[in-house]
């Protein structure tokens, strides 16, 4: 989300079971994908898709394929 944890607390505190890609992984593995953007595409849209909510934080269009 734009703006950090400070733009996204309300949600959290409506949501507090509510995860993303980097609560998920481990810091070595966020590391493997760091400034690859293909395959940080790719992890979000696995999570996504295993998610039983999914909201978008980009203005792109991985909310279309979903």
């Amino acid at each position: 989300v734009y703006g950090g944890e400070a733009r996204i607390s309300t949600l959290r505190k409506l949501f507090p079971w509510m995860d993303d890609k980097k609560s998920l992984a481990s810091e070595e593995e966020l590391s493997k994908v760091e400034g690859k953007a293909s395959l940080l595409a790719a992890v979000d849209y696995y999570v996504s898709m295993q998610s039983d909510i999914f909201i978008s934080a980009s203005p792109g269009n991985m909310h279309n394929a979903l």
